[in-house]
């Protein structure tokens, strides 16, 4: 949410200092009431719900706060909605639509409310006024907030057109696609997510979504999936979103549908869901596979399910199921009514047996091991004649030391009938032409080869065999009076037709050939297709190839022919959850990397290589052209910064504790995750690790015998207390904080720091009142003995002048045993002289 206005109230003071020779001026600011909207315009789609949210702050009065909701007319004239105090502010207009609940509010506490819409309508657009009325001492601030909405027509399309059911084998492939598209002229953003609803779940399981931002995220319980490359989503062009499943599970049967959903940025950068639709589901059954016992395989046949037509492709896979066979050698033969048509040996040799060699080399059908348990015949064009059963005999191989395989054991796969409809179920007779039946058939000799084949054969009895691909030619028959007409058309010509066509007819009565004929031949030459031909389609095959230092060379993406786009070999696991190659108009191919790294430096190349496709899928390549750009990526500077302060502690109370504290005053990125340790330093040795803090969440205390106390009070304020200490927990503590990043699924680590030092010191029993730090502990041992020298000084001072006081008195005494005194004579005092 952000403000729409903003009132401050002013108080400006000024003070006249004592000595009159100058003024203070003081300015302060009073908080003032503010209602506040979200920034406008908010888009939504017509019959949508929609909030809009009103909050107020900073006023006096009742905590509860009451509010009025209306819409601006022209003029300023308001159209009255609703209101939490006011029954009858509802103008007459809308009263309907107020009491069916069509439009309401709602309290989301003291001070904030909501106007909601149940189904917003195109006649909603408008500006909304959200009211509260004064309950201050003082108008300051402002009252009311206004918002515009506008409301957009839902043109978002969501279908699912494939078949509403499958059935599977557990390891088949599954392949789902949905169209979605938005009309709207807003710029808005799309996600699609496919869902399973399976038997057992109450509410359908998000399998894969491609976010609005274009990025792939597995649901839960697909993400080991996901990661096995087992679950993939692709967009191809510009509405197609594609599920792929290459090898499904029994727990993958249900329910597949796909959920489209429009989101829109509103000017707060707050991405908004404006609309969602649902496609039908497409139900699908998986049967299990039933293992085989230890030292034995089984083999599944699947063939194409029908109907089938000539001309259609039959496809019919043969699954080998194995269980601890050592070697895994394997040979596949495919069967029809008991006739070998294929065969795979254990060294991957294919052979084709008897008319289907040339079917093989006029590249009709093909035999493949499409992976280390599959095999797959492929007829391209079936024919009525390639209907029938079909089994697969499979053979465990060991290889002998010459490098020949023995057979061990054999497994044969149920049969299962193909059946395959002709376009001409039986061509009726003419042959009203001649009393003859004739037999027709047309031949063909590609250009630059000697080999001539059959395109299509007429019985004299009015059976048809195709020995082409039906979709390439047309019969047409006319028969006349006196002759019948038999014309071979070519719709859709091609480069394959290129080449030499010859007409043999023969002609029959009672069964027995009477006449054959064979036209002259006839060259036909097929012109390369002009650029503009509206007869072809064009497309684009695109490839992303970055160069980087070193000579390397990395092939990114490539769409090809198909449309679909495929990561290149280089760009691995990694480097494929980042990339995205998107059509933003057909000839306009845009390149994006998610979370760039210094390692995506390079000189990126976009070549385009322009192809023509005729109606037989043939391709034409017309001209190649390549753009370069030159990305640097540098590598982003560290921000991480732990407050250093440095602190010393005198602690005299074992039973009170300490605190470590590790506080983070910047990071290099919002959504960083940090990984704190707590080490403690003693005298004369290294730190010692005490307590860490992962960046997963996960608390390790590297001291057993010490209770430690974690805490943390704020996402980037961190502490350990030390509850009880004795005289050993003396010495510096510090924390390391190491910041994290996830960027592409791949922990990367930023920086780390260290915090300043928290200085311990410990008193022990007995002198509590002493100072135990080093300055204390000098002064108490210097001052008592300079007292104790004072004091010896002293005493020594006057012993010396006690004896110096004895010497004298003795010296004393002997000069008056020497020199005796003589009596002093007595004086008369004389007359008046009074004393």
């Amino acid at each position: 949410m952000c403000l729409t206005e903003l009132k401050l109230l002013c108080l400006v003071s000024i003070y006249c200092l004592p000595d009159k020779s100058s003024l203070l001026l003081s300015v302060s600011f009073c908080e003032a009431r503010v209602v506040k909207v979200p920034v406008g315009p908010l888009v939504h789609v017509a019959g949508q719900a929609v909030s809009i949210r009103c909050d107020v702050s900073y006023y006096e009065g009742p905590r509860d706060q009451d509010f009025e909701w209306s819409l601006v007319l022209a003029g300023d004239k308001l159209l009255s909605l609703v209101s939490t105090f006011d029954s009858n502010f509802v103008d007459p207009s809308m009263r309907d639509r107020v009491n069916s609940g069509d439009i309401n509010y709602n309290k989301l506490g003291d001070a904030a409310i909501e106007l909601k819409f149940k189904k917003v309508r195109a006649t909603d657009s408008g500006v909304y006024r959200c009211s509260t009325p004064s309950t201050d001492s003082v108008i300051s601030g402002n009252y009311h907030a206004d918002v515009e909405l506008k409301v957009i027509a839902d043109t978002l399309e969501a279908s699912y057109s494939g078949s509403p059911s499958q059935s599977l084998s557990e390891g088949d492939p599954l392949q789902l696609e949905c169209q979605v598209s938005s009309q709207t002229f807003q710029h808005t953003h799309l996600s699609v997510t496919w869902f399973l609803h399976g038997e057992e779940d109450e509410i359908p399981r998000p399998i894969i979504t491609l976010d609005k931002d274009l990025t792939v995220k597995p649901g839960a319980g697909f993400e080991d999936g996901y990661r096995a490359g087992l679950i993939s989503m692709d967009k191809v062009e510009d509405t197609t979103y594609r599920l792929k499943m290459p090898q499904v599970q029994q727990s993958d049967q249900g329910k597949f549908f796909c959920k489209a959903i429009e989101w829109i940025q509103d000017p707060d950068r707050s991405w908004t869901q404006i609309a969602h639709k649902t496609t039908t589901a497409c139900n699908v059954e998986i049967k299990r596979i039933v293992a085989p016992d230890a030292g034995s395989f089984s083999v599944h046949l699947k063939a194409s399910k029908g109907p089938l037509q000539e001309g259609d492709e039959l496809d019919i896979r043969c699954s080998v199921n194995a269980q601890n066979l050592p070697g895994h050698f394997f040979s596949v033969t495919w069967l029809k009514n008991q006739q070998k048509v294929a065969h795979i040996g254990s060294s991957g040799v294919l052979t084709m047996f008897d008319s289907y060699k040339e079917r093989e080399n006029a590249a009709e059908m093909r035999a493949v091991k499409t992976s280390h348990t599959d095999y797959l015949l492929t007829i391209r064009s079936a024919r009525a004649e390639d209907q029938g059963q079909y089994q697969c005999e499979v053979w465990q191989e060991n290889m002998n030391e010459d490098g020949t395989f023995k057979k061990i054991q054999k497994q044969m796969s149920s049969p299962e009938t193909v059946s395959i409809t002709s376009q001409f179920s039986q061509q009726k007779k003419p042959v009203r032409g001649p009393k003859v039946s004739l037999a027709v058939r047309w031949m063909f000799q590609p250009r630059n080869s000697t080999v001539q084949t059959n395109i299509l054969s007429i019985r004299h009895t009015g059976e048809i065999t195709w020995r082409a691909d039906q979709r390439n030619y047309q019969l047409s028959i006319q028969a006349q009076p006196l002759d019948t007409h038999f014309t071979l058309m070519v719709p859709r010509a091609s480069k394959q037709q290129e080449g030499q066509y010859q007409c043999q007819v023969d002609a029959y009565q009672k069964d027995v050939q009477k006449a054959k004929i064979i036209s002259n031949p006839l060259a036909v030459i097929v012109q390369k297709p002009g650029k503009y031909s509206y007869l072809f389609k064009k497309i684009m095959y695109v490839r992303f190839i970055l160069h980087q230092k070193f000579g390397h060379t990395l092939m990114l993406l490539t769409m090809d022919l198909d449309a679909v786009v495929k990561f290149g070999p280089a760009a691995g696991l990694e480097m494929d959850q980042r990339i995205r190659m998107e059509i933003r108009q057909k000839q306009d191919f845009q390149l994006t990397i998610h979370q760039v790294r210094t390692s995506d430096s390079g000189q990126y190349h976009c070549e385009v290589e322009e192809w023509l496709q005729d109606p037989l899928g043939d391709w034409y390549s017309l001209k190649k052209m390549s753009v370069s750009k030159e990305l640097v990526v540098k590598e982003k500077e560290s921000k991480l910064h732990v407050q250093k302060d440095n602190r010393t502690l005198n602690i005299t109370n074992h039973q009170a504790g300490f605190t470590v504290d590790c506080v983070i005053d910047s990071q290099s990125s919002d959504k960083s995750v940090f990984e704190v340790t707590w080490f403690k330093v003693q005298e004369e040795e290294g730190p010692v690790t005490m307590f860490t803090a992962r960046r997963d969440g996960i608390l390790h205390s590297a001291i057993s015998y010490k209770y430690l106390v974690f805490g943390r009070p704020l996402a980037t304020h961190y502490k350990l207390t030390v509850p009880q200490i004795n005289p050993t927990d003396m010495g510096q503590y510090y924390c390391q904080v190491e910041e994290w990043l996830l960027t592409a699924n791949t922990w990367k680590k930023l920086d780390s720091d260290k915090s300043g030092v928290l200085s311990i010191y410990v008193h022990t029993e007995g002198d509590s009142d002493k100072q135990t730090d080093p300055l204390g502990t000098a002064l108490g041992v210097t001052i008592p003995l300079i007292c104790f020298l004072v004091l010896v000084i002293i005493l020594l001072l006057r012993r010396d002048h006690k004896r110096n006081s004895e010497l004298k008195k003795k010296k004393d005494c002997l000069w008056a045993e020497n020199n005796p005194l003589s009596p002093m004579p007595e004086v008369t005092p004389a007359a008046g002289d009074h004393s």
